[in-house]
């Protein structure tokens, strides 16, 4: 797990053995730990670590071997081990008289940490590129060299002993916590040691290594960044918070390497964008024309384009865990080189590497293609398409005709392929969409013929036309199959479409044959996550990101490139692929210059998929992301477009900080008046409505925050439709709002919650329930779980209990317990009755008994086979009902400790808001 070498025996006979008797101790002083000695050996100064009786001695001798040829300026020398006859067995190190780097910082106030921290990458990088994983890195395992070097100490010392620092869990990645050290890790725990560094406090203060477990593992949550005046006089800038965020990602193959954080440390903000010249000197690499920014994300993509992307076929490169790579040998002793390039992508003697030549298309007729839903997957959206999927009938006149084959070489292949062309039509949603319970509309009926020709205007408003050739197309469902004459297999490869894609573009082809090939790619992401994950794994992110670029400064095409990026953005690994290549600020900048509220929509639409970790919010935020959706909001316009930017700044929200941060910027206000004048519209819009209680449940994460929303008269609106709506989504995000202003404790909120009569519109909320529509019902039972913690008096039970919400409760629970795969409602339910039956006394225990409840937990129990939380969950409650007082205090502790307090509103990623239409 920790390297290579370790798995075979080494030659122990190049290990300095130091006896007991060559070493002159100091008199003991009260100030040394008890296994660290000082003294003189061979007239020089060091320090003698004794090991604990867990050590190894074979493995210690081992390790010996691969210390002694360590020699680097900023990795500390092992002279040398004790004989394995020794007892206890130790180890002989330089001594620093200056210490770690802790406590050099501490007396040093106001110097410049940031030449220290190079020297730790610098050592850091050394060792990776030797095999070495350090496996414990923190401060105090850095020590200062007498001319005032940093370097690194202690690593490695895992494989001998465990460790015996009673903060090693702080400096932890999530993999880290799971028992798994890598090279990850040790970028994970270098972003710990520098924060640290900076601050002189450890990371995580004084939380418990459980509650640390939970905010690291559990929650995503790290650490705010500190603001005061000392720690940004020792060189916290945006540029190191920014590589602090990136190396601490949850991911481990996101964290660079510190091969790419050396060079982004030595990075000016002036290399922080491209030259033209740049770009020549890279013609198969297509990042052009970056936007300096100071973030140092920007730095750290330059890097992965310089070494890493063979082409711009591949994607950002995955972490290596053993060393570096096998091109990047020859970069020598300084570590520091840059990768050379080698042939691009597919390259080879695969018949895959040249696409089919594009065809004219003959005239079609316009069809809608399916769209696969956000993934929420307790909640149906109406700003998705319907469920159903649409079939197609081809048109009499669609003539099918064969290519002439294309000229061959040794390497390529073409296949008769017998073309039918599609094109698609890209058009603003309908603004009212229908619900997703009512009939589909007719597909026939919108159907209308579109000329083959291709003229489209610089981002025209109407339908964007675009020529897509094909093979042939399955009526019943909807997806594009090849022809029965082709040797290619019926099933769309994502690999082929990705390699075709880069084909048409390298060669400067027509771009009505790009527009062919990305239809193709859309129809295969809309699939499943898993056929979108196949194109982002094939390298479609990069040509994507250069057709954007490209396209919008033609201004011609923008469209469909957005549909598709944003497609593929389904997921945080994927999202922060297309983040880190500096897309971001091209999407702000469309936003901004848009001519049409489409394109506007797209590209909002682009960076809230894209917005999905606390570090992409951060970086969205710099880009004064914020401001353009404000200003945007300010407009007032009709139509999807302040929904959109309302969606896009609740999912900004990632973090408390930003929730702050947000708030700071006045958009308490703009929710309250977007809300209001949406509440006031002679016919209120659901999804206007739905999309200001979405930000309204995401910026409200702290007390503080749900004052401010009440002094701004949220509370009153979100209490009149509890009380009057009857559409599901916006009970479902108006329940879900009132939940998150509480926090426990919060006996003020809940008391202004309870004078607005919010409590009878709760109880209101499974009896207006259409039958077939649960997921409302999850944030019912949040919402109680919060009331019930809010205030623990009887001020809460009795208000509660006089608005009927018991009742409406045991109603939820059997309504969905005929829901089997509701599990999150299930869940939610539960530990609502758990909580409740515990605060609300012996009265409401026995009304739950009595009314069924426990019949409906067991019954929900024992049907939830495969999923154990459920039945976790209905167990608590069952047993804070029925239990006596020891057992029931300790299942509503359980619920108390299972329920999430970060936040309480999962994000919200909308399906694109204009329709794909195929023009036959």
């Amino acid at each position: 797990m920790f390297s290579d070498d370790i798995q075979h025996p080494l030659d122990v006979r190049n290990s300095q053995v130091i006896g007991i008797n060559e070493i002159a101790f100091d008199p003991p002083t009260a100030g040394n730990q008890k296994y660290l000695s000082k003294g003189t050996w061979n007239e020089k100064r060091v320090i003698v670590k004794r090991l604990t009786a867990q050590s190894r001695p074979e493995q210690l001798a081992r390790q010996a071997t691969r210390w002694h040829e360590v020699k680097h300026p900023n990795v500390l020398n092992v002279y040398g081990i004790s004989a394995q006859s020794e007892d206890p067995q130790f180890i002989v190190l330089p001594l620093q008289e200056n210490g770690n780097i802790g406590q050099w910082i501490t007396s040093r106030p106001t110097f410049d940490c940031r030449p220290l921290i190079m020297d730790i990458a610098l050592g850091m990088q050394y060792l990776h590129a030797r095999g070495i994983i350090h496996g414990s890195l923190k401060p105090t395992n850095i020590l200062i060299e007498p001319d005032g070097r940093a370097c690194v100490a202690d690593y490695d010392m895992l494989q001998v002993q465990p460790s015996r620092s009673p903060d090693a869990h702080r400096y932890y990645s999530p993999e880290a916590w799971k028992g798994t050290m890598s090279k990850p890790s040790d970028v994970f725990a270098f972003a710990m040691c520098l924060l640290e560094i900076f601050t002189s406090t450890l990371p995580w203060g004084v939380l418990t290594e459980d509650r640390i477990y939970r905010l690291v593992v559990n929650e995503n949550a790290r650490p705010d960044r500190p603001d005061d005046s000392e720690v940004v006089g020792k060189g916290l800038d945006d540029k190191v918070w920014g590589i602090i965020e990136e190396c601490w990602d949850r991911e481990a193959r996101l964290r660079p390497n510190f091969d790419i954080i050396v060079k982004m440390w030595n990075e000016s903000p002036a290399e922080e964008s491209y030259s033209s010249g740049s770009q020549k000197a890279m013609p198969t690499t297509f990042f052009p024309d970056r936007e300096a920014t100071t973030s140092p994300v920007g730095s750290r993509l330059r890097l992965v384009a310089r070494n890493s992307v063979r082409s711009y076929a591949t994607g950002p490169p995955a972490y290596h865990e053993f060393g570096l790579p096998s091109d990047s040998a020859s970069s020598s002793s300084s570590m520091t080189s840059s990768v050379g390039t080698s042939s691009s992508r597919g390259s080879g003697t695969s018949p895959f590497n040249s696409p089919p030549t594009p065809l004219t298309p003959p005239t079609m007729l316009v069809k809608q293609l399916p769209s696969r839903h956000s993934p929420l997957p307790h909640m149906p959206s109406r700003w998705s398409l319907p469920t159903q999927t649409p079939t197609r009938q081809l048109s009499a006149d669609c003539v099918a005709y064969h290519n002439s084959t294309r000229n061959q070489t040794p390497q390529t292949a073409s296949f008769p392929i017998q073309e039918m062309n599609l094109s698609p039509a890209i058009s603003p949603r309908n603004e009212s969409f229908q619900r997703t319970r009512l009939p589909q509309r007719s597909q026939s009926a919108g159907a209308t013929p579109v000329s083959g020709l291709y003229s489209p205007r610089p981002f025209s408003p109407g339908t964007l036309e675009t020529i897509m050739d094909n093979a042939t197309l399955d009526e019943r469902s909807g997806r594009v199959l090849s022809d029965s004459g082709s040797t290619i297999s019926r099933h769309l490869s994502a690999l082929l479409v990705v390699q075709a894609l880069q084909s048409e573009v390298n060669e400067g082809r027509k771009k009505e044959s790009v527009d062919g090939y990305l239809m193709k790619m859309y129809e295969i992401a809309v699939e499943s996550d898993k056929e979108a994950f196949k194109l982002v794994n094939a390298g479609a992110v990069p040509t994507l990101i250069h057709l954007l670029k490209a396209r919008a400064a033609e201004g011609y095409g923008v469209e469909l490139v957005l549909i598709v990026l944003g497609t593929l953005a389904h997921d945080s690994i994927s999202a922060n692929i297309i983040f880190r290549t500096g897309t971001a600020a091209t999407l702000v900048e469309i936003s901004n210059l848009a001519q049409t509220k489409e394109l506007e929509s797209l590209s909002i639409w682009c960076l809230s998929r894209i917005c999905r970790t606390a570090e992409v919010a951060n970086g969205l935020i710099r880009l004064s992301l914020p401001s353009v959706l404000l200003r945007t909001q300010s407009r007032n316009s009709p139509g999807i477009l302040p929904s959109m930017s309302m969606l896009c700044l609740g999912t900004l929200i990632q973090s408390d900080g930003l929730a702050d941060y947000m708030a700071s910027m006045g958009l308490i206000t703009v929710i309250a008046t977007h809300l209001r004048r949406s509440s006031e519209a002679a016919m209120p819009n659901p999804e206007d409505l739905s999309a200001g209680l979405y930000a309204l449940a995401r910026i409200s994460r702290s007390i503080k925050l749900a004052k401010a929303i009440a002094k701004a008269g949220c509370v009153e609106i979100l209490a009149h439709h509890l009380k009057t709506s009857t559409d599901p989504e916006v009970l479902h995000w108006s329940a879900r709002s009132v939940g998150c202003l509480m926090r426990p404790n919060s006996s003020d909120i809940s008391k202004i919650l309870l004078q607005a009569d919010i409590a009878r519109g709760l109880a209101r909320l499974p009896t207006v329930l259409p039958p077939d529509v649960v997921y409302p019902l999850g944030s019912f039972g949040f919402t109680i779980q919060r009331f019930s913690c809010a205030e623990w008096g009887g001020s809460t039970r009795k208000a509660l209990v006089e608005a009927g919400v018991v009742d409406s409760l045991l109603a939820a629970l059997r309504t969905a317990a005929d829901e089997y795969q509701c599990y999150d409602v299930h869940i939610e339910l539960a530990l609502a009755i758990s909580l409740l039956g515990d605060v609300g006394g012996s009265a409401i225990r026995k009304e739950i008994v009595n009314a069924g409840g426990i019949d409906i937990l067991k019954s929900l129990s024992a049907g939830a086979t495969g999923n154990p939380d459920v039945s976790k969950a209905c167990n608590m409650a069952i047993t804070s009902i029925t239990g006596n007082l020891f057992s029931r205090n300790a299942a509503s502790a359980k619920t108390a400790m299972a329920h999430n307090w970060n936040g309480g509103c999962a994000d919200y990623h909308p399906p694109c808001p204009v329709t794909v239409a195929t023009v036959n």
